[in-house]
């Protein structure tokens, strides 16, 4: 399924009765720069998940939206939050432990389900997308074991995978799986 949409289009989704019109720099501004690729790639499989799961033309209501990552990034998180609720809402379900199909990061897996209103998808970001290099880093800040000039080429790796993120057609970026056995228990 071949889904068009830029990394520039809002995610339109209703709250409590009212439209919004959430885009990619509103969850900056709500995570801010720490992991703002991961704030880019939370955004994107937001775009692409609620195109597969929606009907086309119907705008999703937060309240049934659930999610379930093998991935714990703080940017991700938040991206999903800002759009869905889901942690407020007590339906963001995390396991960095599982055995799950998607590319190694620095800590789990870059695998998600995203669940609406009993339906789900499970999406892996495709192979490439964060490079070695950039989880080796990654490993490293988790550690507390970056020098500055780690620290400063590892913030431009973040900015570099969202401009990235942002830029890559949707059916390059993440590549559909098979879910987990279980259903995610928020649906």
């Amino acid at each position: 399924m071949r889904i068009e949409l830029s990394g520039s289009d809002d995610i339109r989704i209703i709250d409590r009765g009212s439209e919004l019109r959430i885009g990619y720099e509103d969850c900056a501004r709500y995570h801010g720069r720490s992991s703002i690729g991961g704030v880019a790639l939370g955004f994107r499989l937001m775009q692409r998940a609620l195109a597969e799961l929606c009907p086309q033309g119907a705008i999703p209501d937060r309240a049934a939206v659930t999610a379930y990552s093998a991935f714990p990034g703080e940017g991700v998180r938040d991206a999903l939050e800002m759009i869905a609720r889901v942690v407020t809402r007590g339906v963001y379900r995390v396991a960095p432990a599982a055995d799950v199909p998607g590319p190694s990061a620095a800590v789990g897996r870059l695998y998600f389900e995203i669940g609406y209103d009993g339906r789900r998808t499970a999406l892996a970001v495709a192979p490439g997308v964060m490079g070695e290099d950039f989880i080796a880093l990654g490993r490293r800040n988790l550690a507390g074991a970056l020098i500055p000039t780690e620290a400063a080429r590892f913030q431009e790796m973040k900015e570099a995978l969202a401009r990235a993120a942002l830029a890559m057609p949707l059916d390059r970026l993440f590549r559909a799986v098979g879910p987990r056995a279980a259903a995610v228990s928020a649906d």
